[in-house]
């Protein structure tokens, strides 16, 4: 994919708290992002076959084991998605929006 700027990345989240997902979705809409949420795998994984995403990100709620096989399944929909596994680092919003403008960067 093309050079990133916020007004036109899409981001998909997934995780299994919605409220936690709702409020970390809500600042990179303010940040610019086009942004969708999930907590089903599965019609996460739909979305991917349907809609690109500049990246997918993994809540840090999930245990380490249950981002790593997420990813794994994520991967066998696309091969090339940029994944970010989030961790407690990222719980704030400065934290959150540096790993994403990161990730961004290294799918350049």
């Amino acid at each position: 994919m093309p050079a990133h700027d916020a007004q036109t990345t899409r981001v998909l989240t997934i995780g299994n708290d919605v409220s936690l997902l709702s409020s970390r979705a809500n600042l990179l809409i303010q940040a610019g992002y086009s942004v969708d949420l999930e907590v089903n795998l599965e019609r996460g994984l739909q979305r991917m076959r349907t809609h690109p995403y500049h990246l997918v990100i993994l809540s840090g709620k999930l245990s380490r084991k249950e981002k790593i096989g997420i990813r794994a399944q994520i991967k066998q929909v696309r091969s090339e998605q940029t994944v970010l596994l989030l961790s407690d680092r990222e719980d704030d919003a400065d934290g959150l929006l540096e790993s994403v403008a990161s990730s961004l960067r290294h799918n350049r």
